[in-house]
């Protein structure tokens, strides 16, 4: 079991919200979970908005069509083919160390995506990350 501090929690969110900007906003909608109605007569942010929070996180091995590529490379490929919000990914670690490391939006030229990286995606369901 472990224990998680609520205040402290919502301390860092705010501490990583002004590293962040838009972090601790990210993070409410995640644990929320709501449904949207997007409407005409609504301007086209409050609907983009909207629809973002009913979006979920979900995981998936990225093909070996994005080996080799950086993550911003990646993430853009996602973004504007797919209509998927690439946010993170899962590294292993080096070799001869067990474990992996999970890289959110790293900035670094340097990573790579490998074979078998997984990805962390923002998505309305599985089936948008899976295709």
């Amino acid at each position: 079991d472990d224990v998680i501090c609520v205040s402290e929690l919502k301390l860092g969110f705010i501490a990583q919200s002004c590293l962040a900007p838009g972090f601790s906003t990210i993070l409410a909608n995640l644990f929320a979970m709501r449904s949207f109605k997007t409407a005409p007569d609504m301007p086209v942010w409050q609907n983009d908005y909207l629809c973002g929070t009913g979006m979920e996180m979900y995981t998936e091995y990225l093909s070996t069509a994005f080996e080799n590529m950086t993550f911003a490379e990646a993430a853009e490929l996602c973004f504007l083919k797919l209509k998927l919000l690439l946010i993170a990914i899962e590294i292993s670690s080096k070799s001869g160390e067990n474990g992996s490391n999970i890289l959110i939006n790293p900035r670094s030229n340097l990573v790579k995506i490998q074979a078998k990286t997984q990805g962390f995606f923002m998505a309305q369901s599985a089936d948008e990350v899976k295709r």
